[in-house]
């Protein structure tokens, strides 16, 4: 015998029971007030812009003078410590006159491009240059594999790529 026209069969009717008071469960969760949320609304608005906001009292979250060690770790890095660059450019300390203000981090060779893979010994930031472009005066004149070569007012620099620096095949 057919069931009449419109009537669901019973596992159907308990499945459409079951999201619809799953819906209803998730409509409320949504809607509940939170006590918190007013509190931690205003700690961020009593921060100022660009300063670092404060934890809430009673917050599980460290604050960030607390994580300056893990903060400092390079993030990119699987283990998390600092590479043969990394360590070259905090040896290096401040730059003289007869020396670009980069650490060579990696060479990218293409058949029809070349770019250089500097980090500023002043701020660590990373920074890309092709043959021809600048940084503080100093331009790029050669990029080989292994090197880059710099020159600044009469002036050349060569920057090796440290051994301790991953070859990848050759694009061939």
């Amino acid at each position: 015998m057919r069931p009449p026209i419109g009537a669901l069969p019973l596992r159907d009717a308990v499945l459409a029971l079951a999201c619809a008071l799953a819906a209803g469960v998730l409509l409320l969760e949504m809607e509940a007030p939170r006590e918190t949320a007013g509190a931690d609304m205003a700690v961020a608005d009593a921060a100022a812009p660009g300063a670092p906001s404060a934890a809430p009292a009673g917050s599980s979250i460290p604050d960030r003078a607390a994580l300056s060690e893990t903060l400092e770790r390079p993030l990119f890095n699987r283990s998390r410590r600092p590479t043969p660059a990394d360590l070259q450019a905090q040896e290096a300390g401040p730059t003289t006159a007869g020396t670009p203000p980069v650490a060579l981090t990696g060479v990218i060779l293409d058949p029809h491009i070349r770019i250089a893979v500097l980090k500023r010994l002043d701020n660590q930031a990373n920074v890309q240059l092709r043959l021809g472009q600048e940084i503080e005066g100093w331009m790029v004149t050669d990029i080989a594999a292994d090197r880059v070569k710099f020159s600044h007012k009469g002036d050349t620099s060569v920057l090796v790529l440290k051994s301790g620096a991953t070859r990848p095949a050759s694009a061939e």
